[in-house]
């Protein structure tokens, strides 16, 4: 990993971001571009939590359900999500996580060789549900991400269980998988056996056209940094706004990466400051109307 060097002194925003007024940035060094803008809209800086993982957007949700008992309606909300400084995120990828356990009374693998398995039981459930998806289209992609179940070698298990990730563009799609897996764990739970399902969590799709004033000003931006602005899919903080019909994209933070959630994940630094530089200069042009 490389690491990132200090090359001189940067005052990025000098000012208070919850009052209007204006806004002065400066870059570090001689000829270093600057601007003045009039601010006519507040900033606020967010930072959240939850959004990997099973945390399920608690934070972004948690903050967006109080701005509305607040009665405030952002403008326009930029979430900032991984590497890079040509992506604007401006399609949410949807989801829904759930949980399959299957009980059963377990038992010897000899004595009660007849007894259901919960195991097996949830390999031709797993089987099924891979077939759900459409890796081609992405209107709806399911994988089952982790499983676990037995006690020993010999006995017949009491219990096992699946964990299901189900991502998709289509709201509608995904809804509509939701359900088959509900039919198919029905299907797959034999008898002797008793099925649980857990939802784990929902994220909700959405888009924003490309033609946007938000997308368009992510597109200005980026070009102004040299870099070429490209749309892009993803799942980040910005669902839930544009669930709820607030304007909302996702940007990277500069540098590059790869290997996103595996071991061999990893970032490079490498121009990571035009990363920043992009975001600075789209978030005076929404805080200056």
């Amino acid at each position: 990993m490389r690491h990132a060097h200090q090359r001189g002194p940067r005052s990025l925003a000098e000012h208070n971001a919850d009052v209007p007024g204006r806004i002065e940035a400066h870059g570090g060094g001689a000829g270093a571009p600057q601007c003045q803008l009039h601010q006519t809209r507040p900033v606020h800086l967010v930072a959240t939590v939850g959004e990997e993982g099973d945390g399920n957007l608690r934070g972004a949700r948690a903050w967006f359900d109080d701005a509305a008992r607040q009665g405030m309606t952002p403008h326009a909300v930029i979430a900032i999500d991984g590497p890079g400084d040509e992506s604007i995120v401006h399609h949410a990828v949807g989801s829904h996580r759930l949980r399959v356990t299957l009980h059963g009374e377990g038992g010897h693998s000899w004595v009660q060789a007849d007894a259901a398995n919960p195991i097996h039981a949830l390999g031709g459930f797993i089987a099924a549900a891979a077939r759900l998806g459409n890796v081609r289209s992405r209107d709806a992609v399911v994988h089952v991400t982790r499983m676990h179940g037995g006690e020993s070698l010999t006995a017949i298990p009491q219990q096992a269980w699946v964990e299901i990730d189900v991502r998709g563009t289509s709201s509608a799609r995904i809804e509509q998988v939701r359900h088959d897996l509900r039919r198919l764990v029905a299907w797959h739970t034999l008898p002797g056996l008793r099925a649980e399902v857990t939802v784990l969590g929902d994220r909700p799709a959405g888009t924003l056209d490309a033609a946007h004033p938000l997308v368009e000003a992510a597109g200005r931006a980026t070009a102004r940094v040299g870099c070429t602005p490209r749309s892009a899919v993803a799942s980040t903080d910005a669902n839930v706004p544009l669930a709820r019909g607030i304007p909302a994209i996702a940007v990277g933070a500069g540098g590059r990466g790869g290997g996103a959630h595996s071991r061999h994940e990893w970032y490079d630094d490498a121009h990571g400051a035009r990363g920043i530089e992009r975001l600075l200069r789209l978030v005076l042009l929404q805080a200056a109307g």
